[in-house]
């Protein structure tokens, strides 16, 4: 099931990365019985095979470019937009799980944008936040039934964090509870996204059987944050990426969370491509202006304001910005090749480890690191 680990590192298993204190670790471990039976228990095993079937729900038509909000601050009037990308941990209270927001209205009001914009929830973040939902366990029934009600367009599920220095258990944890998440936003009749966070060629191959099995899932989902620092792993998720798109057999949805510059090799390998982008709202924020070069790269100029001036046109600025070149690069992604010339053939990406890169102006920049100080790949926005 777990495929095995390709590592520099001199290891004979992955208990070779134990701590050997089981006492106060939080890891899913062998070494600690109780607690490794009983996260054993909550998932019902690490089979993706039991969980359960639901039906097939109709998911609107999205856009290719979706600005992404944390918050709706600073800002005066309601921005127009198609379609706004929000935190799914922004709908309720952590400590119970009780509703911010009644309606879909009052959430529209909240971020300020207009009530009949297009809605998608992503529910990638901070480990507190995606730990959150899990831990509200029964109580995430009634918040499904409430985004049902909305009638959100799409919901990314969260996306449990993959470790690189961590007992495989965990890794294979977390993406079961990935599945499990996914199958109880379908089956409260709630269009969502499947996360394809993997770590390993064997973990792809799991998500791709579970997607060929289940032509019910028509949208995946990906976030780039912390993989795209790392130059020879960004091959490896591409490659991958894209093998799933064509293994599975039917066409599919990618929902990409930052990453633009894996848009030429994935949106012609999926049937459609949504780019969830928090680059404009996070320089806006930071009162910093985009510009598209004569070298069509995207660039940020200071955007002073006055005390108290809401940054809404800056917004509205970067945004324009970001979805023009967005859209350009997937026309051209997709665009036939000239006649005479032949498409690059994608090469198996190499199994080294790489030193991180520097993080460019359009992807996310998340920190290597995740809350519990553990370094992580697949970590959500920070």
């Amino acid at each position: 099931m777990c495929g095995g680990l390709h590592q520099e590192f001199k290891t004979f298993n992955c208990l070779d990365e134990c701590c050997n204190s089981p006492g106060t670790c939080a890891a899913i471990c062998p070494k600690n019985p109780a607690m490794f039976v009983a996260r054993m228990r909550e998932i019902n095993g690490l089979d993706l095979h039991n969980v359960p079937r639901a039906d097939k729900v109709v998911t609107a038509q999205l856009p290719a470019y979706a600005p992404h909000f944390y918050h709706g601050y600073s800002r005066a009037g309601l921005l127009e937009t198609d379609v706004a990308a929000l935190p799914l941990h922004s709908l309720y209270k952590r400590r119970d799980g009780s509703p911010k927001f009644l309606t879909r209205a009052e959430l529209a009001a909240e971020f300020g944008i207009p009530e009949n914009t297009k809605i998608m929830l992503v529910g990638s973040g901070h480990d507190d936040c995606i730990e959150a939902w899990w831990r509200l366990s029964g109580k995430r029934g009634p918040l499904l039934s409430m985004i049902a009600d909305h009638g959100y367009e799409l919901v990314t599920g969260p996306n449990y964090s993959l470790f690189t220095n961590q007992l495989r258990w965990d890794d294979m944890h977390s993406m079961k509870r990935i599945a499990i998440t996914h199958q109880e936003f379908a089956a409260a009749g709630v269009p969502c996204a499947l996360h394809l966070n993997a770590r390993t060629p064997r973990d792809y191959e799991r998500w791709t059987n579970y997607l060929r099995e289940r032509d019910e899932i028509t949208h995946v989902a990906f976030e780039f944050g912390t993989v795209w620092r790392w130059p020879l792993r960004r091959a490896f998720h591409l490659h991958h990426l894209a093998h799933v798109a064509a293994a599975v057999g039917r066409p599919l949805h990618l929902t990409m969370i930052g990453g633009m510059d894996a848009i030429p090799t994935l949106a012609p390998a999926y049937a459609q491509l949504t780019v969830v982008d928090a680059v404009p709202f996070l320089k806006a924020v930071k009162r910093q202006e985009l510009t598209e070069g004569n070298d069509l790269k995207l660039r940020s100029h200071p955007h002073p304001t006055d005390k108290g001036e809401p940054i809404s046109p800056l917004l509205s600025h970067n945004i324009g910005i970001a979805r023009m070149r967005t859209n350009r690069i997937i026309s051209e992604a997709c665009a036939p090749p000239p006649v005479g010339c032949t498409a690059p053939t994608p090469q198996i990406p190499e199994r080294r480890v790489s030193a991180p890169a520097v993080p460019s102006l359009v992807q996310d920049v998340a920190p290597k690191w995740s809350a519990h100080d553990r370094q992580t790949e697949t970590e959500g926005l920070r």
